[in-house]
């Protein structure tokens, strides 16, 4: 147990022949204290983010914003209003974004899923084209 240098002799480190023998201590007793510090602190500033802590400077966040998707128009999917019934987010070519009921399927390929103010329109022409 050990290594060796390059004529074959056993290393030595530090006094200590084998590995148990050395006495352990605590070294990293400041850093745990500025961990905690800093966890504390990043606590106290997502509170006052959200609002449980008020403050005049800064207004409070919405968390639904982080883990909802955002329309193209910036509504919240499934919470703001004219969207609270589609909680879905389906992503078009452009990176933008709609709220839609459920998600498409893989099987889905005559439903057109467009914006809004244009979603009236395409479905109209695709259902006059195949009609006729």
């Amino acid at each position: 147990m050990g290594g060796f240098d390059v004529e074959n002799k056993a290393l030595v480190h530090e006094g200590w022949d084998d590995l148990r023998q050395k006495k352990r201590s605590s070294t990293d007793c400041l850093f745990f204290i500025a961990i905690i510090a800093c966890w504390g602190a990043m606590t106290l500033l997502g509170f006052v983010a959200i609002g449980i802590i008020k403050d005049d400077n800064l207004s409070p966040g919405n968390p639904a914003r982080l883990i909802n998707a955002v329309d193209y128009k910036g509504r919240v999917c499934g919470v703001s209003s004219g969207v609270a019934d589609k909680p879905y987010g389906y992503y078009l070519l452009d990176q933008t974004a709609i709220c839609v009921e459920k998600c498409p399927s893989v099987a889905d390929y005559t439903k057109f899923i467009c914006q809004d103010d244009y979603q009236g329109i395409y479905s109209l022409t695709y259902y006059f084209t195949y009609l006729y």
